[in-house]
């Protein structure tokens, strides 16, 4: 059973690129690196629908973005949560 459900996530998806909306968000800087990759429409969408959400303020957002980035050791994605 748990072979089965590693194969099953483990499959391939299918290329999405980026549609313009996704591509002009304040996260465009990071989506571009993932556009046509499989699920990044999901990963934009995610990240957008996160920036949209007034649960949290801007601050604390970025905050977590930063220090996802941070963990992550990735650059690009620092410098966006910094601007």
């Amino acid at each position: 059973m748990q072979d089965m459900m590693f194969k099953m996530m483990r499959k391939p998806g299918l290329p999405t690129p980026l549609n313009d909306a996704q591509k002009q968000s304040p996260f465009a800087e990071v989506l571009k690196v993932l556009d046509g990759a499989p699920h990044a429409a999901v990963f934009a969408d995610a990240l957008n629908g996160m920036a949209r959400s007034e649960i949290l303020p801007l601050r604390t957002k970025a905050l977590i973005f930063a220090v996802i980035a941070r963990t992550l050791q990735c650059n690009s994605c620092e410098q966006a949560a910094l601007a």
